[in-house]
């Protein structure tokens, strides 16, 4: 008969320390404990209006907005906040303008089992999507695990809310949807991949061409460090590659680059044009695609193999703007994966362009950042 061994000794976690309201400090915003003092300047960032920039930042309240005849209702709003110990509210204090620009709250707060939760992040339209926006949740985070000795943070919001699900995402992007009730999201991390495209000699020599060479240096060695950085934090790394067989059967006559490609010869396997450039050589663990359209989607098996690997989230560099990025962007946002797009490291043979694809095209569908705002986040 065989008998079970014996349990250990009992493993008891202290409790949690309740938060205190102290200010948190960071490098681009501070988080103070909210007062009345701050209510008129922030009135001024989310009240006092029915604009639709201001008043959609209460969509996914319990209160608000508030019109310009409410400023009594908002003033006896931020006096009760003042007051409140759970959820506690921090004023977000912009460094650049030393005024607030919205707040943030822990909530739910439960010393014994050693969880809390961040809650009401409002957010005025001046800092969402910046780096303040992103450090206000992380200065949170960084408090509750490792000062007040908490094992579990939970960030929830409305399934609806497209901007806090790619806020959250955009938070060491490695966020996906682990469970969904009928009103909420509940973030947890995943995998996140960096897509590199088209860093291919054939393309770059046709982006340089030789006449700017501190551009091209500034450039590749910038992208090389990113890369560099990712993979240091396990991100796992893909380079896409366009390359055709040997004669182009697999290029159609009618598709726009077969009138470019076909004469020349290149862009075929094997030949130099579609070796990788040297500054981003892969390493053993990083994947190589190759692709035969302008989309790193289409003629490759990049969708196989993220969803084999659990990816749900691309953050994309690369050549060139107007083509690769632009195409791949579109087609991964509808296949429903989270897109990041650090700006300084994609670039098109016009700047003009670029600027506005980058301002007006993939904005609608990626969160556009520069890379050292990306790499601050991680």
């Amino acid at each position: 008969m065989t008998t079970n061994p014996s349990p250990g000794p009992e493993v008891l976690l202290p409790p949690a320390q309740p938060p205190t309201p102290h200010p948190l400090p960071g490098r681009t915003i501070t988080l103070l404990p909210i007062e009345e003092s701050h209510t008129q300047d922030l009135w001024n960032v989310v009240g006092g209006t029915t604009d639709p920039p201001k008043a959609s930042v209460w969509t996914y309240l319990p209160e608000g907005p508030y019109p310009e005849d409410t400023y009594l209702d908002f003033a006896t709003s931020i006096q009760n906040k003042t007051a409140s110990k759970d959820p506690l509210f921090y004023t977000i204090l912009d460094h650049r303008t030393n005024k607030p620009q919205g707040w943030v709250t822990l909530m739910s707060i439960v010393p014994e089992h050693l969880r809390l939760e961040i809650g009401h992040v409002l957010f005025a339209p001046e800092l969402q999507r910046t780096t303040g926006a992103t450090e206000a949740v992380y200065l949170l985070l960084r408090y509750a695990f490792e000062e007040l000795g908490y094992r579990r943070v939970e960030w929830k919001c409305n399934d609806l809310n497209e901007g806090s699900k790619r806020a959250a995402r955009r938070l060491g992007n490695n966020w996906i949807l682990l469970t969904q009730t009928r009103q909420h999201t509940t973030m947890a991390t995943i995998k996140t991949a960096f897509l590199i495209l088209d860093i291919q000699k054939g393309v770059t020599g046709q982006i340089f061409d030789g006449s700017t060479p501190e551009r091209e240096e500034s450039y590749l060695q910038r992208l090389a460090s990113v890369v560099k950085t990712a993979r240091e934090k396990s991100i796992h790394i893909i380079h896409v590659k366009t390359a055709f067989r040997r004669g182009f059967p697999d290029l159609h006559p009618r598709n726009p680059s077969a009138q470019r490609v076909i004469p020349t010869g290149k862009y075929t396997e094997g030949d130099e044009s579609v070796e990788l450039h040297p500054a981003v050589t892969p390493h053993e663990n990083d994947i190589v695609i190759t692709k035969c359209r302008v989309s790193a989607f289409v003629g490759s098996d990049l969708d196989v193999v993220l969803r084999s690997s659990r990816i749900e989230n691309l953050v994309v560099v690369g050549l060139i703007t107007s083509g690769a990025v632009l195409s791949t962007v579109r087609q991964a946002a509808d296949l429903d994966y989270g897109l990041t797009v650090l700006e300084d490291l994609c670039l098109d043979r016009d700047q003009e362009v670029h600027d506005v694809l980058m301002k007006k095209v993939i904005a609608k569908q990626a969160d556009v950042v520069g890379s050292e705002e990306w790499l601050a986040s991680l």
